[in-house]
C-alpha cells in the first residue's frame, strides 16, 4: 500500500449481526461503516483512468429486508455504480427477479445470482458480504469467461442476462464512480456499508476466502487492491472524505449527509 443471517434456505452460510466493536484482531480492527439513507446519500469519486476489474468485493447491512419480489421495487439498491446509468453492483430485484446483479463490461452483459427454484431474502440489519469475480473460462453458470457472484464466502453462480457480445472484461470509467447509488443518482442504499474493494488483477478462492475471513472483514493489504475504502476507519470517522488505501488513491466525498456508524461485521 502507498498509504497506511441471510436466510437462503440453500445451505449457504448465513450473514451476521452488527455489533458496536470488532475487528479480525492482530492489531487490524474495523470499527466504522458508513451509514446511507436511501434518498439522496452517496461517496463520489472519479478515475484517473479507465482500469480493468477483475473483482468487486462489498459488506453491507440493508435497513429494510431484501427479497427477489420485482414487485418490490423499492428493494432495487446500487452499491457501487459508475460510467453510466445502468452499470454497478446492485443488490435487489434490478431484473428478472435476480437478488445480487453486476453489469461491468462494456457489452452490457448482466450477472446475476438467480436461483433456479426458490425464493432468496436478505433480512434487515444483517450483515451481508457481496463479491464478484471473474473467470476467465469456467464461471459457474455457462462455463465460459465471466463474472461469478459469492454471497458469505460461497459461490452462488452467474446466471446471465441475454445480452450482445462476447462476455469481457469491465472497467471501471473515468466518468466517475459513486458508492450508495448509481452514478447517475439514482437506486440509492439505505443501510451501512463497509470495506469496499476492487482488485485490478486475478483473484482467486482463496483470495475471497481471505476476504470474507469468516465473516469478519480480512486484512486486505498483502491481496494489493486497486481500491480499498475502508468507510471511515482510515479518516477517525469523522468529516467528508473517505481515503482510498488502495495503489489507485482515489479518495471519495460523502455527499449530502451520510453518516459514520459503529455497526461493522463481527
Amino acid at each position: 500500500m502507498t498509504r497506511s443471517v441471510i436466510s437462503l434456505g440453500l445451505g449457504l452460510g448465513g450473514g451476521k449481526a452488527g455489533t458496536s466493536s470488532g475487528g479480525t484482531g492482530g492489531g487490524y480492527a474495523n470499527a466504522y461503516s458508513v451509514n446511507f439513507d436511501q434518498s439522496d446519500d452517496n461517496a463520489t469519486g472519479s478515475e484517473a483512468s479507465d482500469v480493468e476489474v477483475y473483482g468487486i468485493s462489498a459488506w453491507v447491512r440493508p435497513a429494510a429486508e431484501i427479497t427477489q419480489s420485482y414487485a418490490a421495487s423499492d428493494d432495487v439498491t446500487c452499491i457501487l455504480g459508475w460510467g453510466g446509468s445502468q452499470w454497478g453492483l446492485i443488490l435487489g430485484p434490478a431484473s428478472q427477479t435476480s437478488i445480487v446483479s453486476c453489469r461491468i463490461n462494456a457489452t452490457n452483459t448482466t450477472y446475476q445470482y438467480k436461483p433456479a427454484s426458490g425464493t432468496v431474502t436478505f433480512p434487515a440489519n444483517t450483515w451481508i458480504h457481496l463479491m464478484t469475480q471473474w473467470s476467465e473460462s469456467s464461471s459457474t453458470d455457462s462455463g465460459n469467461a465471466g463474472y461469478d457472484i459469492w454471497v458469505n464466502g460461497s459461490k452462488v453462480g452467474n446466471a446471465v442476462q441475454s445480452a450482445p457480445g462476447t462476455p469481457v472484461r469491465g472497467e471501471l470509467k473515468t466518468t466517475g464512480f459513486k458508492i450508495g447509488s448509481r452514478e447517475s443518482d439514482s437506486y440509492f442504499f439505505g443501510g451501512q456499508i463497509d470495506e469496499i474493494s476492487v482488485f485490478s488483477s486475478a483473484v482467486s478462492d482463496a483470495n475471497i476466502a481471505t476476504i470474507y475471513n469468516g465473516g469478519v472483514p480480512g486484512d486486505l493489504e498483502n491481496l494489493e487492491p486497486f481500491h480499498w475504502w475502508r468507510m471511515g476507519d482510515s479518516d477517525g470517522g469523522t468529516g467528508t472524505t473517505i481515503t482510498d488505501l488502495g495503489s489507485a488513491e482515489r479518495d471519495l466525498t460523502l455527499v449530502n449527509g451520510p453518516t459514520f456508524s459503529s455497526e461493522v461485521p463481527s
